[in-house]
């Protein structure tokens, strides 16, 4: 099973799988807006800067995490700083840290542009599927140990992601073309949450906080503010 912090050959350019997995899901959700918004330039060039501004904030605070997590490691002499920031890889927290900024930036430039409340949660449904989709392609994850029929497999997590996002992503157009629902965007972004945690239940739990990972937390925070708007909406 291939890993996360594999570095990729391509051309004479080594690359860390996860952040060029992250840069080409980035790319697919911006052609993914472009396409859906095609016929309506002012909307386009609004996403044009969300995602720009997102893309930067996820990438720079994912690249920052060993010492925003670890803010002991700027005693250390700069060389070792610059060391740590070029070679290390981003762990599980670091990888939460960076998709909650990414979430927050998205909404706080969301509500800056003045985007109807609607809009923004359909927009915020869209961009994570389509960024889970493609991400779960590109980099395989194995779960804790499944035994079927005498034999044992791992449970194929990239899977049941690509899966529920995908059938999510097909029922939030599909919805949206329809009859539009208000809480349309709302609604879908609860239903990933939830089945996130779901999935999460299937991978091994190295370090938990008050017996949740990080990553659970993360979806449950997620799904609390999620709910929060559906009520106040």
């Amino acid at each position: 099973m291939i890993g996360l912090h594999e570095i990729l050959k391509i051309g004479p350019f080594m690359v860390n799988r996860m952040y060029g997995s992250g840069l080409v899901s980035f790319v697919m959700v911006y052609i993914g807006f472009y396409l859906f918004y095609r016929n309506d330039k002012t909307v386009r060039t609004s996403i044009d800067s969300i995602l720009t501004y997102v893309a930067v904030i996820f990438l720079v605070v994912l690249k920052m995490s060993p010492v925003l997590l670890s803010p002991s490691l700027l005693f250390n002499n700069l060389s070792d700083i610059l060391s740590i920031l070029l070679y290390t890889s981003p762990s599980q927290e670091g990888m939460a840290l960076a998709l909650f900024t990414a979430f927050a930036a998205f909404l706080r430039i969301s509500n800056k542009e003045k985007i109807p409340f609607q809009m923004t949660a359909y927009n915020l449904a869209f961009f994570v599927l389509v960024f889970t989709i493609f991400f779960s392609i590109m980099v395989p994850s194995s779960g804790e140990l499944l035994t079927i029929g005498g034999r044992e497999y791992f449970h194929p997590i990239h899977v049941y992601r690509f899966v529920l996002s995908s059938l999510l992503l097909v029922l939030l157009v599909k919805k949206r073309k329809a009859n539009f629902n208000p809480l349309l965007g709302v609604n879908i972004f609860i239903a990933f949450c939830l089945g996130q945690l779901v999935i999460s239940l299937f991978q091994p739990s190295f370090v938990t906080y008050f017996g949740l990972t990080i990553g659970q937390w993360m979806w449950i925070v997620f799904l609390l503010f999620a709910l929060r708007k559906r009520v106040i909406h």
